[in-house]
């Protein structure tokens, strides 16, 4: 048996043999690598690289954003809001399994609040998604066409990162949407998915917003899954 000093200048000079010079792909540097693969890039370069990258997906996250915020939320400014101490509270909001249920009377700030609590949300890369008084005409065009299609509406509303129901109780609901609506509630809270709400409803008023098997249920689950903050 070869003694472990020599065994160790062998492995030492076999990985010797490996290496050669290549050139880097971005900048023709002179890299010296045991890598086969087509690119090759020096260490600038590849930081360079991965700084670009970083980049483009910002940019990718603002162009997304002014999709999905309404123009009229994309200016709001916290110090101009009519309730900081609430506004400031749903702020200190982190992403995890437990929402907000930003409730009080309208013009209290509630929405421009959501949409900077959702803002910082989708520049952490959370996917989000909408529900507000226009859901439920095209969830009963959906359902109307497809129950497969409604199946889908509610599994994607289910599943998202954040959901956020501003005033969507706030239409008169329909027996397919307020199934629908509870049906994502329901799996959102199972499964620990935060939901952001606004609404201008006590429990009692938004309870009788929907049936009486629904209703009272409904608004339990709210505030199990949601943190309530009074505007």
């Amino acid at each position: 048996m070869k003694p472990i000093e020599q065994l160790t200048s062998e492995a030492i000079a076999g990985a010797r043999r490996q290496l050669k010079n290549r050139n880097c792909t971005r900048c023709n540097a002179v890299v010296i690598t045991s890598e086969n693969s087509l690119d090759i890039f020096c260490d600038k370069c590849t930081k360079e690289i991965e700084f670009e990258k970083q980049l483009r997906s910002a940019e990718k996250l603002k162009e997304a954003w002014e999709r999905i915020c309404p123009p009229i939320h994309k200016q709001t400014e916290i110090e101009k809001l009519p309730n900081r101490e609430a506004s400031n509270s749903a702020l200190a909001w982190k992403f995890s399994e437990r929402g907000l249920l930003l409730h009080g009377q309208t013009g209290t700030g509630k929405s421009r609040t959501a949409w900077l609590v959702l803002k910082n949300a989708h520049f952490d890369g959370k996917k989000i998604l909408v529900l507000n008084g226009a859901s439920a005409i095209r969830y009963a065009a959906i359902f109307s066409t497809s129950t497969a299609d409604a199946e889908k509406w509610i599994d994607r509303h289910a599943n998202v990162d954040v959901l956020f129901m501003d005033d969507a109780f706030k239409v008169k609901l329909t027996e397919s949407y307020e199934a629908a609506l509870f049906a994502v509630i329901d799996s959102r809270m199972e499964n620990l998915r935060p939901i952001i709400a606004t609404t201008n409803d006590t429990g009692e008023t938004l309870a009788g917003r929907m049936s009486q098997d629904r209703g009272a249920a409904m608004v339990r689950r709210l505030r199990e899954c949601c943190d309530s903050i009074g505007f």
